[in-house]
């Protein structure tokens, strides 16, 4: 153990122990708990891809190496390794204005984003046999305690990392496609295309795509 004052502790008096920034996983495996919103926790990812002409991925997939999925942040990782894998068998007439690093072109990072949400749902498929619902129910339960609510709570966390990833890919794909037909990017940017989602949900989504979203903007709107 560490101390980081560098501070005597006198007999008897009360100290604290920092685990550190750890994922929900960790926590589990060696302390034997989880706690739920966890803000350092993250989802391995193993990258397939070879898609067939419904969008799936194949049985012969090339793993493309791994990625850590995290909450409330878009996984700019899994869309570069998805458009590096994607270019090299792309037969489009513009090939040769795409890059593997950057979005270039909306019709093909549309492209792109959908064989990421869709390897997204197949993992979650493969994955999980029971809904987000499921658990929160089960944790609803007063019977349910100990190491089975830990387990289900990190299992409920996962879930919820996977599923916030696909909607956040989802609505990129909608402004982009919104993008398409519509000269001002801003009113595109902008468009609320879930009527269900509420003001505070949808300046945090639009905050959360920024980043990509003006680098779209730069190269494939302005052609820097």
């Amino acid at each position: 153990m560490l101390n980081p004052r560098f501070c005597s502790v006198k007999k008897g008096e009360q100290v604290f122990y920092c685990y550190g920034r750890r994922t929900s996983g960790y926590l589990l495996l060696n302390y034997g708990f989880c706690f739920p919103d966890n803000k350092y926790n993250s989802v391995k990812f193993k990258v397939l891809c070879q898609e067939d002409r419904k969008g799936r991925v194949g049985r012969s997939a090339e793993e493309l190496g791994e990625v850590r999925l995290k909450k409330n942040r878009l996984s700019i990782d899994l869309i570069n390794k998805v458009r590096k894998a994607t270019l090299k068998r792309y037969a489009g007439h513009k090939k040769d204005r795409l890059a593997p690093d950057r979005p270039t072109d909306g019709e093909f990072e549309i492209y792109v984003l959908s064989l990421c949400c869709n390897l997204l749902k197949e993992y979650y498929l493969h994955r999980f046999k029971t809904s987000v619902l499921d658990d929160k129910k089960l944790l609803a339960e007063k019977t349910v305690r100990g190491r089975l609510r830990f387990a289900i709570a990190y299992r409920l966390e996962a879930k919820e990392i996977v599923v916030n990833n696909m909607h956040l890919f989802e609505l990129l794909i909608q402004i982009l496609g919104k993008a398409a037909t519509e000269p001002d990017f801003k009113k595109a940017y902008m468009t609320k295309f879930d009527m269900l989602e509420n003001e505070a949900a949808f300046y945090k989504n639009r905050r959360l795509l920024r980043g990509y979203l003006r680098s779209f903007y730069y190269y494939a709107r302005k052609g820097k």
